[in-house]
């Protein structure tokens, strides 16, 4: 089974969109409009297996240099695969090169995250998160996932040492 993880393309909207949703109807990820999705389409990664879209991930860009990890979904037939651990690595790296500071995100798959050295910090310490995509959620009041974050500055002193992404000490893979 041939596995590929790529920058997502304009005619793949439709099936990240399908793949989001099947996340959104029991509130476990933010809805993603099919416009807000094709505008946004340079911040998709996704996973392609045998010729299918099996996962997607985004990189939100706008806050530099905090940058948020979002819509992480794989499709059910293919959890527990390493699938989204390849989709957040790859977004690691994507924020190293933008020259982001610190990652974050807010996600309910806190053993993922954190294998890849996120930390869990206070939801009231991303506030450009708070007020910006959390307005749109319907579980706003009563919000039940985890802020998590990870400093990308170990990372960058391991990439000037030369020592690559998986063997650096700072972070557990």
């Amino acid at each position: 089974m041939n596995q590929m993880i790529r920058k997502a393309q304009l005619d793949d909207a439709e099936a990240i969109q399908n793949l989001i949703l099947l996340y959104t109807e029991d509130g476990q990820m933010l809805y993603r409009s099919l416009e807000e999705i094709r505008h946004n389409i340079p911040t998709f990664l996704v996973c392609e297996k045998d010729g299918q879209l099996v996962g997607v991930c985004s990189l939100k860009i706008d806050w530099k240099p905090l940058m948020e990890v979002r819509s992480l979904a794989v499709h059910p037939h293919y959890n527990r695969r390493g699938i989204g651990t390849a989709l957040v690595k790859e977004c690691i790296e994507e924020a190293l090169e933008a020259s982001a500071e610190t990652l974050f995100v807010l996600t309910y798959a806190t053993s993922l995250f954190s294998k890849l050295g996120f930390e869990v910090v206070e939801k009231i310490s991303l506030p450009l998160k708070i007020w910006n995509d959390c307005q749109t959620c319907l579980h706003r009041e009563n919000c039940d996932e985890t802020a998590m974050s990870l400093s990308l500055k170990p990372l960058k002193i391991s990439r000037l040492r030369n020592i690559p992404l998986h063997e650096s000490p700072e972070v557990l893979y």
